[in-house]
């Protein structure tokens, strides 16, 4: 794989999926620099300029990190030697042009890559919860209804709802509400059970389509077999299997799903390994940036 000299980017401010590119070039030995002349010149926030440079030419990508399936229609059709990576790619434009593609979604912060090993770690001790399921009050109550289906049928759970400052949400119960844990803390509860919940997020609760959440990409890099429910427009590379749990959109079997692998270890395991395998194989920083190297050749 030819690897740029340089990597040109065009904002310091980093969101956390572009702090997470930066790292994996870095890691790579590739040099990083702010462009001051790129900034804001795809002409929409969330969508930024990334230069690789070649001895003998400029590769020049926009990453569109906004949450939401649909593309930035004003960069198409594109020129030359220019790549638009979509981290929420919906299935419906993936092959819309020949240069378009999926980039991984990231963990919602490199902070997370300093805890992995220690959270990988503690995979190995016993478990002291069931189900942990600590999420962001971010649709139209689904997320509820499987807190309150945890609590009821799971006694040795953890379960809360937090609300978010960026969504308009439906009311929690005060049995359920609770302030945002810490991030470290949140991690090693996640690390101590046996299962976790983590749900697709959506920019409009009652609208918008669904796409992968920072908390599933967590839990694949913790190795904490995970119960989701489908997401069939969202596309990840090399489409994954049997990395996550998955039940009914309508959580009508969400109860026996977890059931059954309370019961069978085995597959629980089988599960966590292969969510951890993926994560080391596609969604580490370094991965990150050699997707994107590998697709601009």
């Amino acid at each position: 794989m030819n690897h740029p000299k340089q990597v040109y980017f065009s904002n310091r401010h980093h969101r956390p999926k572009v702090s997470w590119l930066i790292s994996g070039f870095e890691s790579l030995g590739i040099s990083t620099v702010y462009s001051r002349a790129l900034e804001n010149a795809s002409g929409r926030a969330g969508v930024e300029i990334i230069d690789l440079v070649y001895d003998d030419r400029i590769a020049r990508v926009f990453l569109d990190t906004i949450p939401s399936p649909d593309i930035y229609e004003k960069l198409f059709p594109l020129k030359g030697d220019e790549y638009y990576f979509k981290t929420h790619l919906h299935r419906m434009f993936r092959y819309l042009h020949p240069r378009i593609y999926p980039m991984p979604n990231s963990g919602s912060s490199v902070k997370f890559l300093e805890k992995l090993q220690e959270n990988r770690d503690t995979r190995d001790t016993p478990p002291l919860y069931d189900v942990v399921a600590i999420l962001c009050n971010s649709d139209d109550g689904q997320r509820i209804r499987a807190c309150e289906l945890i609590r009821k049928n799971f006694k040795h759970s953890i379960v809360g709802i937090y609300n978010s400052p960026f969504y308009g949400s439906e009311p929690i119960p005060p049995i359920l509400r609770r302030d945002k844990f810490p991030y470290d803390h949140y991690l090693h509860l996640i690390s101590r059970a046996k299962i976790a919940v983590a749900f697709p997020a959506r920019n409009n609760p009652k609208t918008e389509p669904v796409w992968c959440s920072f908390r599933l990409i967590e839990n694949l890099g913790i190795g904490v077999p995970t119960v989701t429910v489908p997401n069939p427009g969202y596309v990840m590379p090399d489409d994954p299997e049997g990395c996550w749990i998955e039940c009914d959109a309508d959580l009508s079997n969400f109860v026996d799903t977890i059931k059954h692998y309370l019961k069978h270890g085995d597959e629980q395991e089988a599960i966590g390994n292969r969510g951890r395998e993926y994560f080391d194989s596609h969604l580490v920083p370094a991965k990150h940036a050699e997707w994107m190297i590998r697709n601009v050749q």
